[in-house]
This record gives structure tokens, C-alpha cells and sequence, in this order.
């Protein structure tokens, strides 16, 4: 092992499951070599409270070719850092261009030294319009195994983080400010069937940017301005009830409910929903 990845701490973000299930994957391998591993929810974390000293992994899906608003505040509200190694994996349905060089500026200026950076395809959760079980199994294990190759790089001190300087700054800004991301959802509004909810409140639970609250009159989840889009509600909905964009959007979600919601720490509030 890698004595600069020996204690290491992973801050993952996952809408539908696809990042979570790549973050895993990372923290066993590494584990298996002989690191301690910390794998912890970034919606969930302070980034004030994380140690600077231990080397750190940042796992998070591409949004808008970058990622969303609440990653770029959680790396830019971490500590200095004396050195310490970190090392970003992303994953993506298409393309991003606009994440791994600003997030390695943004560590370097912070004092971590950005060791590699890894992009990986896994199913695409946006726009959907039909189910591809066998196509999302056979990309969501490709994407394991590229996981896997990654953090035994990271174990035996190898590894690049590549950037495309002036580019990848401009494509950031597209979902970094959330002005921009505004915009987006004027194009691919929330929205809640009344009669398919079943009032569990579990969307309220998921959402990382506390944007739902349950409607004392109604019952119904109401979504606030804070909303990203990052589709964590639609995805693990149980009534199926959750509406983002137009409809007839196939839901995805990567992995089941209970493992989600263990993940985060949470419990369902139902019994037996998970």
C-alpha cells in the first residue's frame, strides 16, 4: 500500500445509486490492500470537520458537464491541507469536461496534492426514455472494474489527474453557479403526482439540499427553490410518484432502496418500505 493512501477518508454523492455503487467498489479495494478506509455520504458531512491530515477521495456524479452546486461549496469549504493526497473519481451518461481540472485547482489552492483523477460511464439517469436491463448491467459492471483497476493504481502509487486548462473552466460554469441552474429547471420542472404519493416522506429524507418538506395541509412533498435537479427523489420514490421534465421519463436507480438509505445513515419511515 501506498503510504500516502494508508488512512483515507471517501465522500461519495449519489442520486440514483450509480456513484455509490463505484464508491464502494474504491473502498474495498483499498481496504483489501491495507488501508483504512472512511466511506461517508458528502450531503451528510461538515467539510470543516474533515481531518486534513488523512488523504482524502471525492466520488460524485457529472451535472451539467461539471457537477452540482453543494460539491463545489463542499470542496471549497474544506480545510488546508499540508500536503496531503487526494484523488477524484466521477462518474458519467455522456460527456462533463467542466470537473476534474477546476476540482483539482481548487484542492491545490487548498494545500492537497490532486494525485488522480478517474472518469467512469455508468448508466445515464437523465431523459431516459425506456429500460435497458441488460445494457445497464453489462456498463454498471464495466464501471466496477475500471473502479477496481483505479484504487489498486491509487494502492501502488500510480495514478494522473489531466486537465484541459481554460476549457474545463468555462464547461464548470454551466451547473457550478446555481443561477445556472435556475435555467435548467425552468426546462425540466419537479413535479408530484397527488394521487400515485403516498405521503411517506421519504423524498424529504433524501433530498441533500433539505429543498422538500411535507405539506402540513395536504401531505404532499413540496419542492423549495433550492432543488439541483440531482433526481435522488425521483430515483427512490416507492410510490413512483416524483416528476422531473416531461412525462414518460423511465426512473433508474442503480441500487435498492434499503441500500441507499443504510448508506446514508437513515431508516425507512415506513416499516418494511425498503
Amino acid at each position: 500500500m501506498d503510504a500516502r493512501f494508508s488512512r483515507v477518508g471517501i465522500y461519495w454523492f449519489s442520486g440514483s445509486g450509480n456513484t455509490l455503487v463505484i464508491a464502494k467498489e474504491i473502498a474495498a479495494v483499498l481496504a483489501s490492500r491495507g488501508s483504512e478506509v472512511e466511506l461517508r455520504p458528502l450531503d451528510r458531512s461538515d467539510p470543516r470537520k474533515v481531518d486534513p491530515e488523512k488523504a482524502l477521495g471525492f466520488v460524485v456524479p457529472v451535472a451539467g458537464q461539471g457537477t452540482y452546486p453543494f460539491v463545489w461549496d463542499f470542496l471549497e469549504a474544506l480545510p488546508r491541507s499540508r500536503g496531503s493526497s487526494c484523488f477524484l473519481v466521477d462518474t458519467l451518461g455522456m460527456y462533463s469536461g467542466g470537473i476534474v481540472g477546476p476540482v483539482g485547482k481548487i484542492l491545490r489552492r487548498k494545500g492537497y496534492d490532486a494525485v488522480a483523477a478517474k472518469e467512469i460511464l455508468m448508466p445515464n439517469t437523465f431523459r431516459r426514455r425506456k429500460a435497458d436491463a441488460d445494457g445497464d448491467l453489462a456498463l454498471t459492471e464495466k464501471g466496477r472494474e475500471e473502479a477496481r483497476r483505479f484504487a489498486a493504481a491509487l494502492a501502488e502509487g500510480r495514478g494522473r489527474w489531466r486537465d484541459i486548462p481554460l476549457y474545463s473552466d468555462l464547461i464548470s460554469i454551466f451547473y457550478r453557479r446555481r443561477e445556472m441552474v435556475e435555467r435548467w429547471k425552468r426546462l425540466f420542472p419537479w413535479s408530484v403526482d397527488a394521487c400515485a404519493c403516498s405521503r411517506c416522506g421519504l423524498c424529504a429524507k433524501l433530498c441533500p439540499e433539505s429543498s422538500i418538506s411535507m405539506s402540513p395541509v395536504s401531505g404532499l412533498p413540496v419542492n423549495a427553490g433550492s432543488c439541483v435537479l440531482c433526481q435522488r427523489c425521483l430515483s427512490f420514490c416507492p410510490a413512483g410518484a416524483i416528476r422531473i421534465g416531461a412525462p414518460g421519463t423511465f426512473r433508474y436507480r442503480a441500487v435498492a432502496l434499503g441500500v441507499m438509505l443504510a448508506a446514508l445513515g437513515e431508516r425507512p419511515p415506513v416499516p418494511g418500505l425498503a
